[in-house]
């Protein structure tokens, strides 16, 4: 019982710092495609941090007209994350929290990318044209079937085999991953190296709950 309860606290911790990071990733994307202001600040920041670093290493700033975005793109991420993540550990035993988990923590594992490659391009393409790129690639009969499975995964009306759930789940995120790049080029690919033990995590999370037959964290 002792090891059960350990491995429980292990998939919680874990699940906590993935879903934090996944909330900090979605949200400084949305800032790079909406906020430009406060996005150049980031970068003016960067731009800062690798004058102070040149005269570390140099004795004397180097001329910058230009950074690479990866201190700008990061640096707000990992602060929103350990922000979020504190949050989410201050209020773990509320009932809202644990609702987070449960559900809400799936569909931002799941769906961040798929909601991060449609959003942005609401106001930039014609609908028609958007609707008729989205079907022809079969993005929304993917997107339905993986909200069919979420649901009925979350409602314990979920009869397949945890790997076969795995495959499914690694299926999903290689479908995204042939879609259109959502992310600023610094992100790379961590938001799918992020994204897909997430959702395995999250699963793993909601099975230990069941094992345990209780509704605490």
């Amino acid at each position: 019982m002792a090891g059960q309860s350990q491995q429980r606290g292990w998939i919680l911790n874990l699940h906590r710092v993935l879903l934090s990071l996944n909330l900090a990733i979605a949200g400084e994307t949305l800032v790079c495609v909406y906020w430009h202001g406060l996005e150049n600040r980031f970068y003016r920041i960067e731009l800062l941090i690798l004058e102070k670093w040149d005269i570390i290493q140099f004795g004397r700033p180097t001329y910058r007209d230009f950074s690479s975005g990866y201190i700008a793109f990061w640096l707000p991420v990992l602060l929103l994350g350990l922000f979020l993540w504190a949050l989410l550990w201050l209020s773990s035993r509320t009932r809202f929290t644990r609702e987070i988990f449960r559900s809400v923590a799936g569909y931002v594992a799941l769906f961040v990318i798929p909601g991060l490659w449609i959003f942005p391009s609401l106001p930039t393409a014609p609908y028609r044209a958007w609707v008729r790129i989205l079907f022809h690639r079969g993005a929304a009969i993917e997107l339905a079937v993986a909200v069919f499975c979420t649901s009925r995964y979350i409602s314990r009306r979920w009869s397949i085999t945890a790997s076969r759930s795995v495959v499914l789940v690694a299926l999903h995120f290689i479908y995204w991953f042939h879609m259109p790049y959502p992310f600023p080029s610094s992100a790379w690919l961590i938001p799918y190296i992020v994204g897909l033990p997430s959702s395995v995590v999250w699963g793993a999370y909601l099975r230990s709950r069941q094992d345990a037959g209780a509704d605490v964290c």
